[in-house]
């Protein structure tokens, strides 16, 4: 970004070089990080924000990491409007959010366009920790689904959901408002597709979901990891999947953001059969 001379002359010049140069746009909100030597400016940069892109209604500053159960992050108002619900649209989906109040990424939006065009007609997909619903309608659009289910604990983002469920006209697609703990039960051997967008504790539910598949299919693992970390990585996941009575039949990754220079978000794509010398109580 070019910034307007008016603007420079404001900041002093050792500054300069650490300006924020980009910044996410979630529908009319850009969201950006100012580093604390510039906190005393922020004001004034998130004015030249809306200044050089006159769509943006409102600033908000970035001043910590998604944390907690509903993945939330803390987002400061520094300029504009102070609404901060918005409508953001992405691949010809409609999506109501508050990102002060719901977890939401733009970086992941070709991510869920590519799981919703591997998904097959009359599969069952389930999406756990589903958010305000992006992956279920990007997989309703996007694919010949019977029936998408998502499932999210978190009820601001639910509420979000089922507002997106209605603007995009939604017809395959049940949310449930509860903690996938509670509910997994109810669900044992009816999906042939499993999605866990929650790369911070995903892999902790592994075996969970495991028993959720039918007789064969398909899960999408996200996980923050290290690169040189993946193949041991995908040791541990066969490991798991094999102690409660599943066979890795191909694994592969995909990555898919790079949140600092060491750390990756990576999708391990991975297919699984039943095993038939394994007992279980209920599949």
């Amino acid at each position: 970004m070019v910034f307007s001379k008016p603007f420079i002359e404001k900041i002093p010049l050792e500054f300069h070089p650490k300006l924020p140069r980009s910044w996410d746009v979630i529908g009319d909100i850009a969201v950006t990080q100012v580093p604390s030597e510039l906190r005393a400016y922020q004001e004034e940069i998130g004015r030249e924000i809306m200044i050089t892109n006159k769509r943006i209604r409102a600033v908000l500053n970035k001043t910590g990491t998604h944390s907690g159960s509903d993945r939330t992050v803390s987002l400061d108002h520094i300029a504009g409007d102070t609404t901060t619900e918005t409508t953001h649209k992405e691949f010809g989906i409609r999506l109501l959010l508050d990102p002060c109040r719901v977890y939401f990424s733009i970086r992941t939006a070709h991510e869920r366009k590519r799981i919703a065009l591997q998904v097959k007609n009359d599969e069952s997909v389930l999406v756990p920790f589903s958010g305000i619903a992006p992956y279920p309608l990007f997989i309703e659009k996007y694919s010949g689904a019977k029936m998408i289910t998502g499932i999210e604990q978190n009820p601001v983002a639910h509420y979000y959901a089922t507002e997106n469920l209605r603007l995009n006209q939604a017809k395959n697609i049940n949310l449930v408002n509860d903690d996938f703990s509670n509910v997994s039960d109810d669900y044992r051997g009816i999906f042939q597709r499993v999605i866990m967008p929650l790369p911070t504790r995903g892999i902790d539910y592994l075996t969970i979901v495991a028993t959720l598949l039918g007789q064969k299919g398909i899960l999408h693992l996200y996980l923050f990891i290290n690169k040189d970390q993946i193949e041991s990585m995908m040791d541990i996941i066969k490991g798991r999947l094999r102690a409660c009575g599943r066979n890795v039949t191909k694994i592969s990754t995909t990555v898919c953001g790079h949140p600092s220079p060491r750390l990756f978000k990576v999708c391990f794509d991975i297919e699984v059969e039943k095993d038939s010398k394994a007992l279980f109580a209920k599949t």
